[in-house]
């Protein structure tokens, strides 16, 4: 990587690989179902421990790989405003959306969404009638484990992107950035 002289022992990093349409046909064939490159963008968060020149290490392997050819990838640090939630877990719960036909998307979206939490839990979670999923993690969630869960019955029309059971996004509201290319 460029710039790897940037970071040190113990900073905490985003690898982003952002996917690109070459990606989107050779890896995944997603695109019949009409989803688009804009939708991927792999977010891998991760603590360096050690720089060597331009290379650096960190405490958690990558099994993606980043290339040139799909798309790339960047390296930025973050600093967060303040510490996340730990050890809080949802169990034992049954979710239902109302609606007013079999394709209606307004009403219940997601049934549970954690945000800037870590080491999480939902177990034994029924979501059902929901158009988009049972859980959303989002806005730096991370190691959050769901067991023995389910979404049933999607209510929304049927497209790319939705009727999920557990959704992934990243939303950069709390943190700040130095970037650097891969």
């Amino acid at each position: 990587m460029n710039k790897g002289n940037r970071y040190r022992k113990g900073d905490k990093i985003v690898v982003l690989n952002d996917m690109n349409d070459k990606w989107l046909h050779d890896m995944s064939r997603m695109k019949r179902w009409g989803w688009t490159s804009s939708y991927y963008k792999l977010i891998h968060r991760r603590v360096i421990t050690a720089v060597v020149g331009n290379t650096i290490y960190i405490n958690a392997p990558i099994v993606q790989t980043i290339e040139d050819q799909y798309g790339g990838g960047i390296v930025y640090k973050y600093y967060t405003l303040s510490e996340p939630i730990r050890n809080i877990g949802f169990e034992g719960l049954r979710l239902k959306s109302s609606y007013l036909s079999e394709y209606d998307e307004r009403h219940g979206w997601t049934g549970i969404v954690y945000s800037g939490i870590e080491d999480s839990w939902l177990r034994q979670v029924t979501a059902e009638n929901f158009g988009y999923g049972l859980f959303s993690a989002e806005s730096w969630a991370q190691r959050v484990t769901v067991e023995d869960s389910a979404m049933l019955d999607h209510k929304s029309q049927i497209k790319g992107g939705k009727s999920a059971l557990v959704l992934f996004y990243l939303v950069n509201s709390m943190a700040q950035y130095e970037v650097s290319t891969i």
